[in-house]
């Protein structure tokens, strides 16, 4: 007999793939919030991704050929627990790859450009949320390199600040 099959985390947890992504999450940042003594606290967005990630592919390697599909739910999820933590928690902030300050209304406006651009949505969320560089998003997302400079370069320009 060959081996047993070994169903993915959301499988075994009765759970969509987007939806046990948010929660593990979620799961990390409170518990990491809520560990917290100090009254203000910034937490690193990518970090939280990152580990949940690496973790889960060892136990599951299989989610390295859909890391495309976990990245952008990653992305869409951290942002979704960024502004539940504003609520519940203003002193706790998530900092994202590519933001200069605590900024809701960056997020918000790259949000609206991947919602206006779809077909380049999960490239602008990794660059400019997750921080990843442009030969891995190339990699991730199967595209060239040349596209994704050129859509970074066209979401930045319209979403992000110019510095002073």
């Amino acid at each position: 007999m060959g081996q047993p099959d070994m169903q993915s985390p959301w499988a075994q947890s009765n759970q969509t793939f987007p939806s046990w992504t948010h929660r593990e999450l979620r799961s990390l940042v409170w518990q990491t919030a809520n560990s917290s003594s100090s009254s203000s606290r910034r937490l690193n967005a990518v970090s939280f991704v990152h580990q949940l990630f690496f973790s889960s592919v060892v136990a599951y390697p299989e989610l390295w050929s859909i890391r495309r599909n976990y990245y952008s739910e990653a992305s869409l999820a951290m942002i979704e627990i960024c502004k539940e933590l504003e609520e519940r928690k203003p002193s706790i902030f998530i900092c994202f790859a590519c933001l200069p300050e605590d900024n809701l209304e960056i997020i918000n406006a790259v949000e609206t450009y991947c919602q206006r651009n779809p077909w380049s949505s999960d490239l602008v969320r990794l660059s400019l949320l997750m921080g990843m560089g442009e030969v891995e998003i190339a990699e991730i997302l199967d595209i060239p390199e040349r596209s994704v400079r050129r859509q970074i370069a066209a979401c930045r320009s319209l979403v992000l600040p110019l510095p002073l």
